[in-house]
């Protein structure tokens, strides 16, 4: 690893040699990174996620039909503390397009508060695949960076919206992984 930068810095400077500038030289030591990277994400796995429970909180559910309004996070999308740049990219990942000069003349607090309506007024419930129980460090984060939480009678379970594949492949592990600097810690050794 180059000294003074971190792995990620590291892993976005050969990715851009290699697919940008087509400097294959790159590719064993890009390969490398990501063996660790994959290493880390799959301890974190190993470790943090601790069981499958989307058998009995999917029967769970169908029997309390409040229940994701209730006792879960981020099943809706809530721009409350989001920024109108952060409204604006969630718009348009969806297509919903936003003529800012309808709001010209209003002041920046008014436009974030309309920005905000329209994504409340688009929003979907989170489209959950699986459910699984996880330690209260992964669900921290998870919580904290939108996902879905569920308090399942005081069990962290989260709902996670892709299926398929295995959950070390996801990239909220991957982005776990960087937040917490696991590679730094001996997680991909």
């Amino acid at each position: 690893m180059t000294e003074g930068i971190s792995i990620y810095e590291e892993f976005d400077a050969l990715r851009t040699r290699l697919y940008s500038d087509g400097d294959t030289s790159v590719r064993p030591e890009l390969e490398r990174l990501v063996s660790r990277i994959q290493r880390a994400a799959t301890a974190v796995v190993n470790r943090e996620v601790l069981l499958c429970l989307s058998g009995p909180v999917e029967d769970w559910i169908a029997n309390n039909p409040d229940a994701l309004c209730d006792d879960c996070e981020n099943y809706y999308t809530t721009p409350d503390s989001w920024t109108a740049e952060q409204c604006a990219e969630w718009l348009d990942d969806r297509g919903i397009e936003v003529d800012p000069t309808d709001y010209d003349g209003i002041d920046s607090d008014d436009y974030l508060e309309a920005l905000q309506d329209i994504v409340r007024d688009n929003a979907e419930p989170a489209e959950v695949y699986e459910w699984w129980a996880v330690s209260g460090w992964l669900a921290d984060y998870l919580r904290g960076n939108g996902h879905v939480m569920l308090d399942w009678f005081g069990i962290d379970v989260w709902g996670r919206e892709c299926t398929g594949q295995a959950i070390s492949m996801d990239t909220v592990i991957a982005d776990f992984v960087q937040a917490k600097d696991l590679i730094a810690n001996g997680w991909g050794d």
